[in-house]
């Protein structure tokens, strides 16, 4: 289960302003583990943003729209296109 106040915790801790998780097929398992979708493999790119403080971003292919939709925060943006996800 992913727990956001130790996630934030441990980036303001950092001095991070935040983490950008981000996977393309599978390819980046600490991605994966740490969103709990080790078990699941997606064909699209997802993107999700853990800001130190506030509510997470996600960033997630048409095709797959939930596929972050178990995670804390409620913005997501769907894109379809490159310059879709360019500019989202």
């Amino acid at each position: 289960m992913f727990d956001l106040a130790a996630v934030q915790a441990a980036i303001r801790d950092a001095g991070f302003d935040g983490w950008l998780l981000y996977d393309f097929r599978g390819q980046n398992t600490l991605a994966q583990r740490v969103v709990g979708l080790d078990k699941k493999h997606l064909s699209r790119r997802w993107f999700y943003f853990v800001p130190a403080t506030g509510e997470p971003r996600k960033l997630v292919h048409a095709i797959e729209p939930g596929s972050l939709d178990h995670l804390p925060g409620s913005q997501k943006t769907i894109y379809r296109r490159w310059q879709d996800l360019e500019s989202g």
